[in-house]
């Protein structure tokens, strides 16, 4: 998030992918009809949103030490290669021979967590890294792969993308320049409204009446993208919070006590969450499992005959395995969609 986007600034939104279905829990359909917060509620941060709660301390957070090895090439985590071909999210643009795979290890945590890099990415990678390893373990084992892309300009607005949260798989996508450690949260808590959902519900938390009426019972909301959903109310929501935990009251920057009752409950949710601990690591059986390993050839990928690539995701290699013998089966090449056929959050 830069000031220099103005109106695009700050903001998210869902995108429809393949499933048009109604009675699909994520379709673009299911969700037209679910309410929105109130228009008229007041905003703590009206002018530049919160991004300033980054300016303020967000993004100086201690980070974790890391340690990045390049995959071989020739292989390819199968979810990055379904994002990469997806016209939605990175307009085509991210060719599997040009993609870079990495194993980032930070110290928190001895399984490393997968970024994949389009060719034309126009980021500083060691600063996509640091943000990341500013994020407190605990949220960040819920993030499975980070794909970082070119920036993108949707193909139905003049908006450009900030970020993407894949919540229910747990991957994130991020565009251009935009790494920023209140874009993270911003994601990451998407995913953490889905992990803390009520046990067995088709929807987040946020989404959720109980939600709602607690929303109802506050005068105002973070900021103005806030009011375009109750998802992206509660994500808004946890950067203040996780400006709270980290660096200190947020109301020696604005008045936020119109919001106490959904900071109350979205504290009980997320503190342990949002909050850095030094003394903590990663819990080997909440952090998200990477998917499975393919192979690329001729311009295209899909499953690999041998299994002996499993140190890719474990053992922090650069891809392990000898993708000479590994042939693939069947290939996919460009993808019209993303296959998972579901909505995004979206960080404008």
């Amino acid at each position: 998030m830069r000031a220099a986007k103005a109106a695009a600034q700050g903001l998210t939104c869902l995108l429809p992918l393949l499933s048009r279905n109604p009675q699909h829990p994520h379709s673009l359909i299911a969700r037209e009809d679910q309410p929105v917060p109130d228009q008229d509620l007041d905003e703590i941060f009206p002018d530049e949103g919160n991004i300033v709660l980054e300016q303020a301390g967000l993004g100086n957070l201690t980070v974790t030490p890391s340690n990045v090895r390049r995959w071989e090439a020739g292989l390819i985590p199968q979810a990055c290669a379904e994002i990469s071909q997806d016209r939605e999210l990175v307009a085509g643009n991210c060719s599997f021979d040009r993609l870079e795979v990495y194993n980032v290890t930070y110290e928190d945590c001895r399984q490393p967590w997968i970024f994949c890099r389009c060719h034309d990415a126009d980021d500083n990678f060691q600063q996509v890294i640091e943000d990341f390893g500013r994020i407190p373990v605990a949220s960040r084992e819920l993030v499975r792969h980070v794909v970082l892309s070119d920036d993108y300009v949707t193909p139905t607005s003049n908006s450009s993308l900030e970020g993407v949260s894949l919540y229910w798989v747990g991957d994130l996508v991020i565009y251009g320049l935009w790494s920023t450690v209140a874009l993270f949260v911003h994601e990451i808590a998407h995913n953490l409204d889905w992990h803390v959902r009520p046990e067995g519900s088709e929807v987040s938390y946020a989404e959720t009446q109980e939600f709602i009426d607690v929303v109802e019972n506050d005068t105002c909301v973070s900021d103005y993208y806030s009011k375009t959903s109750y998802s992206e109310l509660y994500a808004q929501a946890a950067v203040m919070l996780a400006y709270e935990f980290n660096v200190g009251p947020v109301d020696e920057l604005a008045d936020d006590s119109c919001m106490s009752s959904t900071a109350a409950v979205m504290t009980e949710q997320l503190e342990d969450y949002l909050t850095y601990d030094p003394e903590r690591t990663c819990s080997l059986q909440t952090k998200l499992e990477p998917s499975e390993v393919w192979c690329i050839r001729d311009g295209q990928a899909g499953p690999c005959e041998s299994e002996s690539n499993d140190d890719n995701n474990n053992e922090g290699g650069n891809g392990g395995g000898d993708s000479g013998s590994a042939a693939p089966r069947t290939f996919i090449g460009a993808l019209p969609v993303l296959m998972l056929g579901t909505v995004l959050s979206i960080m404008l």
